[in-house]
């Protein structure tokens, strides 16, 4: 990467170009696979735009060019990462300390609701409101979030592996018997943030449908993963629990299926009304009009 910056050697350059051209092919080598799987799961695949998807170097490497790109100086860049990278590996290493406080988990309920709470833990809350020091410099500060974005992606593709061999490697009926609620709600939770792997989304898509038939109460989970996966691999939503900014306003994303009567679909899956949902979304993640 050093290669890609200002007063770099040829032989750097050259490097550089490499690494670019390694990006575009294992990119579109791994849309390609994902493209098959999707096929595979019963959908069209020419929503699948290009991305790392599955392969994690690839993944990884994209990643890392990008954040050096935000930088007009190779030194400064790796000083700085250097610096971030310490302060975020010590902290993902509390989390993970942390979630495992109770000793290994055993069963399979266990396994879920420890992963769930680790995959929470990445997600909510900033940094700064968890350790007591972070350095003044607003470039490290903004790396060290960037590294623990990364690490959430990790976990994510750890969790991914993980739904596959010991979730839905069962069928949907064995599991329903199980697990229990909470379980099945962490299992969703994970899949919901599968989204790096469409293809599995959508198998677990039917297993969450068994789920929602033999328990009113995870309706709503069903529901959020249907337009989830669909709005990705069709376009279309059919319970508008997906929204985007747009004009200013929050709206639905995509397409809405049959409009006039989202609401009541909304009910019978025991979510709330469209209006509600929106006021939701403006006053956790903030008014689109700012």
């Amino acid at each position: 990467m050093r290669g890609a910056f200002a007063s770099t050697s040829a032989e750097e350059a050259k490097a550089a170009k490499k690494i670019e051209a390694y990006e575009n092919s294992c990119m579109e080598a791994a849309s390609e696979e994902m493209r098959a799987r999707v096929k595979q799961a019963g959908f069209a695949a020419d929503k699948i735009s290009t991305q790392p998807y599955r392969d994690a170097w690839c993944d990884r490497v994209v990643y890392f060019s990008l954040l050096a790109r935000s930088y007009s100086s190779w030194t400064r860049f790796v000083s700085d990462l250097h610096m971030a990278s310490q302060i975020a590996s010590a902290y993902v290493l509390a989390l993970h300390h942390r979630s495992r406080a109770d000793g290994p988990a055993k069963s399979l309920r266990q396994q879920l609701r420890l992963r769930a709470a680790l995959d929470s833990a990445l997600r909510q809350g900033s940094i700064e409101q968890n350790l007591s020091t972070m350095p003044s410099n607003e470039s490290i500060r903004s790396l060290v979030a960037q590294l623990l974005d990364l690490a959430s992606r990790e976990n994510d593709r750890a969790n991914r592996l993980f739904l596959e061999e010991s979730v839905l490697s069962e069928s949907a009926q064995s599991l329903a018997s199980t697990l229990d609620k909470q379980a099945k709600e962490d299992a969703w939770l994970l899949v919901q943030h599968s989204d790096a792997d469409p293809a599995l989304q959508a198998r677990a898509l039917r297993t969450f449908k068994v789920f929602a038939r033999g328990d009113p109460r995870l309706r709503s989970d069903y529901a959020m993963l249907w337009d989830r996966v669909h709005l990705k691999l069709e376009g279309v939503q059919l319970f508008g629990s997906q929204a985007r900014c747009l004009g200013g306003r929050r709206t639905f994303a995509g397409r809405l299926l049959k409009p006039s009567t989202v609401d009541r679909r909304r009910n019978s899956m025991g979510l709330p009304p469209v209006a509600s949902n929106m006021s939701r979304m403006d006053r956790e993640y903030g008014s689109c009009s700012r």
